[in-house]
């Protein structure tokens, strides 16, 4: 039989799905087999889901909450959605103003396909999160760069500005940023919204780490916004209630896009299951103090992790205002480093090359560890970025400078 026909997104597939994930799934694998490896290559909370959760998934399942749901969303979550940012903004949001997916990543993807035509391109900040770049790719979408500058990867509007060109549909911005942890202050969060305004193009706003913050409080774009004509702002529940598995996340916007997108997810994955939205709802509806202890620990956690970078010669970190990673310079190519480190010691972190060419040098170092297990990470890791230990650091080599893929 002849080689079927596959289409330029599956084949572009082959290369991109995997990139910045290789070093994880190898690490994973060994783990699985028994080796003891130290995962701090992923952004999963390694906190249990809080019980009053799944009881309420348990309660939906008894009352046989296991039909179609809404395309749009189940009107209780959604409504509660409403109610939320009413509170947390001082503006009045409705509940047509709300769209539920499967996950964060999966409103990204539906967003940009109800937004662009193939062959459009999309402005990235970098560093950016390593899942961008195959969502992009899916959509056909092409990749325009706006860049930062280490240490502190300081969006600024100017950068994006220089990115933005006829083809532009949109401005793609996370805040708290992953993998930086950087937060974008509201200033520039105005200029950005004005700017894309004058532009005539929209800006989407990934929200998902906006309550692991440490110092100064993130200021969504739905309090910047003067409306929502050309906004679109995602979030979930994976991080802030450690429910990367339970795959809920939503979008909201104006009611005239929210239409949009009920039809394409109509025309897809039809809707999230009703027992899953249900016990969203009672996540949503309970007081934010329940988030408090897990911000507590993973800063805890970020301060012992800098900590022991300062003490290390050859590599360097700021100290993240948010979120659940650290970006450390290793002053050489990041992804042999990781590469070397998971070989010798069985620690392994993402390379930073994955979050674009502005930190091919720097390590994204995960805080999804208990303490007990980060100690004995970075205990190996300081014992194998000893001088003495320089020789063994060499043995393994590795690149991502073979690897080549086309966003279009």
């Amino acid at each position: 039989m002849k080689k079927l026909p596959l289409s330029k997104v599956s084949t572009n597939m082959e290369n991109i799905g995997m990139f910045g994930w290789d070093i994880h799934e190898r690490a994973a694998t060994r783990k699985a087999n028994g080796e003891d490896v130290l995962l701090l290559t992923i952004g999963d909370p390694d906190f249990p889901t809080p019980d009053f959760i799944s009881s309420a998934l348990f309660e939906a399942l008894l009352q046989h909450r296991t039909h179609y749901a809404n395309p749009r969303g189940e009107y209780q979550l959604r409504q509660t959605l409403a109610d939320l940012e009413s509170a947390n903004t001082g503006k009045q949001f409705s509940v047509n103003q709300f769209n539920v997916f499967n996950g964060a990543s999966n409103a990204l993807y539906s967003t940009l396909r109800c937004i662009a035509d193939p062959g459009k391109n999309v402005v990235l900040i970098e560093p950016y999160y390593i899942g961008y770049p195959p969502i992009l790719s899916a959509v056909g979408v092409i990749p325009n760069i706006a860049t930062t500058e280490a240490p502190h990867f300081n969006i600024t509007t100017a950068a994006i500005e220089n990115a933005i060109d006829d083809d532009t549909v949109a401005v793609l911005l996370n805040t708290p940023v992953n993998p930086s942890g950087h937060v974008v202050d509201a200033e520039t969060m105005r200029e950005i919204y004005e700017l894309c305004r004058e532009r005539n193009i929209w800006v989407i706003c990934d929200e998902v780490y906006a309550l692991l913050y440490y110092q100064k409080q993130h200021t969504s774009m739905l309090s910047i916004a003067d409306d929502l004509s050309n906004v679109v702002v995602i979030d979930s529940l994976s991080k802030s209630h450690a429910m990367s598995g339970w795959r809920i996340g939503w979008a909201a916007t104006n009611e005239d896009f929210s239409n949009r997108l009920s039809l394409f997810a109509l025309s897809t994955f039809f809707a999230c299951n009703q027992f899953v939205q249900d016990a969203a709802t009672r996540a949503l509806q309970s007081s934010r103090h329940q988030i408090e202890p897990m911000r507590t620990e993973y800063r805890k956690r970020r301060d012992y992790t800098i900590g022991r970078i300062r003490h290390i010669d050859g590599i360097d970190a700021e100290l993240p205002s948010a979120g659940m990673f650290v970006m450390a310079d290793v002053h050489q190519d990041g992804y042999q480093f990781a590469q070397r480190m998971l070989a010798d010691v069985g620690v392994s972190v993402a390379a930073g090359f994955a979050c674009g060419d502005t930190t091919k040098n720097h390590v994204r170092i995960s805080l999804g560890l208990p303490m007990n297990e980060l100690k004995r990470a970075w205990d190996r890791i300081e014992e194998w970025m000893s001088p003495a230990n320089s020789p063994a650091r060499e043995r393994h080599n590795g690149s991502f400078a073979d690897l080549h893929f086309s966003i279009s």
